[in-house]
């Protein structure tokens, strides 16, 4: 499911959600046990009633995860990810402040070191009580920040070095149909760099047609998802706020085509 980021939809209580009810049903309908709360243009951590939101859905489903960026995580949310039992996405733009901030304006200053808050608690949870949530750190590749791929994957592995806090990396391409040329020299980045691991990094496995290699030295697995996925592969419904109900397998498209 997902927010289409208006504002009166961010303030009101997802009770009041058009279309939200008939979702919850439908999913039970169709067997679905795995929810995430994700988004389009905003962010599930800035969401009003997120805490109540989460432990709704605990109530629903089986499984429960959240995608967020990490410029919006703020420490008072930690309990939010604790609540979850399934996989926690953490988008990073950068590791320096400045390309942070070029990428994503002010509110991604601090987001390094939101996301070390999240993964340095995550390594006391797994150091007193041996588990953790699984957490998935997702980076859009793009012109700014590719010169810093690297680093921000040596930084994510020390983290790996002592207990597995960190489940994988995602890397992506920016994704945007509707204005592709604005974008070409992002997505020609992403290529550059997926043509790097090809012939210098160790392939590791495929997750549908996704290629998945090992970084280095580390037991970091660092996954290219392209966006290409066949409808027959990954299947999905996805709620948006706006009370659009689509069974796009991708996100995106199920936004931008409803």
């Amino acid at each position: 499911m997902s927010k289409a980021g208006k504002c009166n939809q961010l303030s009101e209580h997802f009770s009041e959600w058009k279309n939200f009810p008939e979702f919850i049903e439908q999913c039970k309908k169709e067997d679905i046990k795995k929810i995430y709360v994700s988004s389009v243009n905003t962010d599930p951590f800035i969401y009003k009633y997120i805490d109540e939101l989460v432990a709704y859905l605990r109530t629903e489903f089986e499984l429960v995860g959240i995608r967020g960026n990490a410029a919006a995580l703020k420490p008072e949310l930690y309990p939010v990810i604790q609540n979850c039992n399934e996989e926690t996405s953490i988008s990073l733009n950068a590791m320096s402040q400045n390309i942070s901030v070029k990428i994503a304006g002010n509110a991604a200053k601090y987001e390094k070191y939101n996301l070390q808050y999240l993964l340095e608690n995550e390594e006391k949870l797994f150091k007193e009580k041996e588990e953790t949530r699984k957490i998935r750190v997702s980076i859009v590749v793009n012109r700014y920040n590719v010169v810093e791929i690297p680093y921000i994957l040596d930084w994510l592995s020390s983290f790996n070095a002592k207990y597995p806090v960190i489940n994988y990396v995602q890397l992506r391409k920016v994704y945007k149909y509707s204005d592709a040329s604005k974008f070409a020299e992002d997505r020609c980045a992403y290529d550059i760099l997926k043509k790097y691991f090809e012939e210098a990094v160790e392939f590791d496995s495929k997750f549908h047609e996704s290629d998945i290699y090992k970084w280095y030295e580390s037991d970091l697995k660092v996954s290219f998802w392209d966006d290409v996925f066949v409808p027959e592969s990954i299947k999905s419904l996805n709620y948006f706020t706006s009370g659009v109900i689509s069974n796009d397998n991708l996100l995106v498209p199920g936004f931008e085509n409803k």
